[in-house]
């Protein structure tokens, strides 16, 4: 679009019978166009024409929304980097943050475990020095006292108040745990969300040695204790509740708590907007489970 159509198209945005169609246009220019974008915002700001910075920040927002959804889309066909999926979808209400920011954040909590693990721990030891590393040294917590806030599911959130929701904590714990090279997995469980420690060390990467519970500080669990929680929710046991998911599942899971969040704080704008990123999954979570 040059600058001849692009400023028949700024004018053409107060014509209501074809401001939709222009909007769509201006649009499908992609994130090259905000530059220009906010220029027109800034003089019509100076000009106190506010109009038409709404209409301007507007346009913006969804230029950025689109970018995400086509970024999403993009990861969902290569989801290895788990960390990379939680930053996409805090980038929903955070478009300006970098990846890069979040990589930093994440090598601090890396960098906090040399010195402190050892390979020579079992299992349970190992959970045991990693727990003093992520809630004592780090000092992440679960978020009991706003536990619908959007907040503990957005992964720079997450990093800056150093509290979570389920799924956030197990992500960020399981994350470090596998950078020392702990065969660590996320586990899909309803109303919770857990990690499974693995017996692949000894070549059984099916079976599942206990669960860890990175909500509760860590706690370990047995399957039997898994087995009682879902009888207490009344939930008919499934392979899915108990055995390592996928990346694809995890953020799923993440999107899911953050529209949960939303619809708990009545923000329709964004609750609306996280039922399209759910759109981007090629399946969707099982129905009839409450997963929150």
């Amino acid at each position: 679009m040059n600058d001849n159509e692009f400023n028949a198209a700024i004018k053409l945005l107060d014509d209501p019978d074809v401001a939709e169609i222009v909007e769509q246009q201006i649009v499908s220019q992609g994130t090259k166009i905000i530059g220009r974008l906010r220029e027109v915002s800034q003089k019509n700001y100076v000009q106190k024409n506010s109009d038409v910075v709404i209409k301007m920040d507007k346009i913006i927002d969804q230029i950025y929304f689109s970018h995400i959804i086509d970024r999403l889309k993009g990861w969902v066909g290569n989801s290895s980097n788990l960390l990379e999926g939680a930053w996409l979808v805090s980038q929903v209400n955070y478009p300006k943050i970098d990846f890069k920011y979040i990589e930093s954040q994440m090598s601090t909590v890396y960098d906090a475990v040399v010195g402190e693990y050892c390979k020579n721990y079992s299992p349970l030891e190992r959970i045991r020095v990693m727990n003093y590393v992520f809630y004592k040294k780090l000092k992440f917590h679960s978020n009991n006292s706003e536990m619908y806030s959007p907040c503990s599911s957005l992964i720079n959130k997450v990093f800056e108040y150093k509290q979570g929701n389920t799924v956030t904590m197990a992500i960020l714990y399981g994350l470090m745990l596998q950078k020392v090279g702990l065969p660590v997995y996320c586990v899909n469980m309803p109303k919770n969300f857990l990690l499974a420690y693995t017996a692949e060390e000894c070549g059984h990467p099916e079976e599942v040695i206990f669960y860890i519970n990175p909500y509760n500080k860590g706690m370990v669990l047995s399957r039997k204790e898994i087995d009682f929680f879902l009888k207490l929710q009344k939930i008919k046991p499934s392979d899915e509740y108990i055995k390592p998911c996928n990346n694809i599942t995890t953020i799923q899971r993440l999107v899911c708590g953050l529209k949960f969040a939303y619809s708990c704080n009545e923000d329709i704008g964004n609750f609306k907007r996280m039922e399209e990123v759910e759109k981007v999954f090629p399946q969707q979570l099982a129905q009839g489970i409450e997963w929150n």
